[in-house]
């Protein structure tokens, strides 16, 4: 045997000992194999998450819908009914939500910084893919004749809601949804102002 040829099988010899990078195909139709969690179990599966566009594809989106309805009676605490969907093609886990309500003149986003964490953990759930779910929340102040009057007759007042849900997906990671929605007392509807900022 030659010294060229032991040199090549040298060098063949270290190429086979060069461990092989896997490179995922972003193209592939493979099914993934379900790891969703039965309907009553509120914590997210934790498989390892897969780095690839499926994820995106699969996992939970959970949007503003509306709010519903409003109850604003003279010497009553001021209370709203939120709409959420799970838009995405899987569940969202732990979720849980906080809202702020406020008779104000303008808005003011740093009211998401009062929005902490106070959930118990065996109050959160899950909403499954598609599902609709309704929350009730209550002003922390009670409505006077004068701020009621600001809202519906002067206009120079309205309702403020600051919202923030927290949830995770089926791989394990936390998504938060912030929103701020507004009553317009000429129209008797809810705009939604600003959106996951």
């Amino acid at each position: 045997m030659t010294t060229e040829q032991n040199k090549n099988d040298s060098q063949k010899s270290k190429e086979n000992d060069i461990p092989k990078l896997a490179i995922p195909d972003s193209e592939s139709t493979e099914t993934p194999k379900k790891t969703d969690a039965p309907d009553n179990q509120t914590s997210p599966p934790n498989p390892q998450r897969p780095e690839t566009k499926k994820c995106w594809q699969v996992r939970a989106y959970v949007f503003y819908d509306t709010i519903k309805s409003m109850r604003s009676a003279i010497g009553e605490k001021i209370s709203i009914i939120n709409s959420f969907t799970n838009r995405g093609k899987t569940p969202a886990y732990n979720c849980s939500h906080q809202s702020i309500i406020e008779v104000d003149t303008f808005i003011d986003e740093i009211k998401f910084n009062k929005l902490e964490r106070k959930l118990l953990k065996d109050e959160r759930f899950t909403i499954g893919a598609g599902q609709t779910m309704g929350a009730k929340y209550t002003s922390t102040f009670i409505l006077t004749k004068e701020a009621s009057d600001d809202i519906y007759t002067y206009k120079r007042k309205t309702v403020y809601v600051y919202t923030r849900f927290r949830y995770f997906d089926k791989f394990g990671t936390r998504h938060i949804t912030n929103y701020c929605a507004f009553y317009n007392a000429d129209s008797s509807t809810w705009i939604l102002y600003k959106y996951n900022y």
